[in-house]
């Protein structure tokens, strides 16, 4: 989840860094779901960018 929030366009530099940084910790530790989390491709449908039509 955390990755999906770094995402997000409304967080800024320093909040994506931290969250990523947190989530790149937890893979060091060997955490198979941060490991996915960080490989996933979040890839935002259109439907979610504003005034974006089909």
């Amino acid at each position: 989840m955390r990755v999906a929030v770094a995402l997000s366009r409304h967080v800024d530099a320093e909040t994506r860094e931290r969250l990523y940084a947190l989530v790149e910790a937890e893979r060091a530790d060997g955490s198979i779901e941060a490991e996915v989390a960080l490989s996933w491709n979040f890839a935002e449908p259109g439907w979610l960018r504003g005034g974006a039509s089909r």
